[in-house]
């Protein structure tokens, strides 16, 4: 389903945007901005990315909830593996199941808009290209997903519970099923006005202090943070590994890779497809995940055996039942959210590339 360069990578953590900015609550965990009704009031991370202004876009990361974020669904512990089989393409005999597992956490288990799908997480091992993701490697629940991206779903601490709150320097938006852990983020949880009406209606991490106009984003240091009423709220780049700095007309935190690299382009070297895009290289390790390296600059980096371009554009994520179908280096696979602590599956429409994707709720 990677179809698209690989040119502006674009990973963002959850960002809880001022209404007084945007004037809607806006949330995202990805890529991609959605009005959603109690899951916008806490103004936290934003613009985790790798950009190269070179070319296109990486296409069918990040994804859409619905309204009000996916439902609320927590997950639970992830069970040994989900059912598995290939219907078309050649090439694999055994899934790498440690990866399927935490790509389905990584993604479920956040109450954001997930910053790649789980069929690219898993084809791409996603969360190995990447110094800042790799945490969620070894996953197996929502509280190890939690407690490595310092946010998810609040549960139990705002069960019966509304409003907004700061205990334990977490920041809880029980409105919307939230908590964002400041500890984590490098700042302290404040309440703030989010619409400039003079009432604090909203809380977040507070990780400088600014003279900026409300709304302006900033990096002061390796942190970044948006600027309101004198506050900057925000997150420190370091939390995952990024470096805080402006790239074009984007400012925020850019991920780090493992190397850096000169000039833009796609190879294969011992089966680990290399792209290096904005200066940055990004290592996909096919091998490890039972896939084929694939100079295809299309972004076909890693495929099932006897897989065309073509049949990897073509496979699409849904859902039957419990049952999510991924699509695997391109072929369509077969994983029971059940397995995983989950009690359904649910695709939604990418607001940015109109293609389905799939979460287990």
């Amino acid at each position: 389903m990677a179809r698209g360069r690989l040119a502006k990578w674009r990973l963002m953590r959850p960002r809880f945007v001022s209404s007084r900015q945007h004037g809607a609550a806006l949330c995202l965990a990805g890529s991609v901005l959605i009005v959603a009704a109690g899951c916008g009031n806490v103004l936290g991370l934003d613009r985790y990315e790798i950009d190269d202004s070179a070319g296109g876009s990486a296409q069918g990361g990040n994804g859409a909830a619905g309204q009000g974020g996916f439902g609320g669904s927590a997950g639970g512990t992830s069970g040994s593996g989900g059912s598995g089989g290939f219907s078309n393409c050649d090439g694999i005999s055994e899934p790498n199941w440690d990866i399927v597992r935490s790509c389905i956490l990584r993604t479920s288990c956040s109450p954001f808009v997930p910053n790649v799908t789980v069929s690219q997480c898993v084809t791409l091992n996603y969360q190995s290209a990447f110094l800042g993701t790799s945490c969620t490697l070894a996953a197996q629940d929502c509280d190890d997903v939690g407690t490595c991206q310092g946010y998810g779903y609040a549960g139990a601490a705002c069960d019966g519970q509304s409003g907004k709150r700061c205990e334990n320097n977490i920041a809880y938006d029980c409105d919307g099923n939230v908590f964002l852990d400041c500890g984590t983020q490098g700042g302290n949880c404040v309440y703030y006005d989010s619409n400039g009406d003079n009432l604090d209606d909203s809380v977040g991490c507070k990780v400088t202090d600014c003279a900026d106009p409300n709304g302006t984003q900033g990096c002061s240091g390796n942190t970044y943070y948006t600027c309101i009423d004198g506050e900057g709220i925000g997150a420190a780049c370091s939390a995952v590994q990024a470096e805080c700095r402006t790239q074009g007309t984007q400012t925020g935190c850019f991920l780090k890779t493992r190397d850096t690299c000169t000039t833009s382009g796609v190879s294969c070297d011992a089966n680990v497809a290399k792209v290096c895009s904005g200066g940055s290289l990004l290592e996909f390790d096919c091998n490890s995940v039972g896939l084929n390296c694939s100079d295809d600059p299309a972004g076909t980096y890693c495929a099932a055996a006897g897989c065309t371009t073509e049949q990897v554009a073509a496979c699409e994520e849904s859902c039957n039942g419990s049952v999510m179908n991924i699509c695997y280096g391109g072929v369509p696979f077969a994983v029971d959210c059940q397995a995983y602590g989950f009690s359904s599956c649910r695709t939604f429409e990418h607001p940015d590339t109109k293609l389905p994707f799939a979460l287990c709720l």
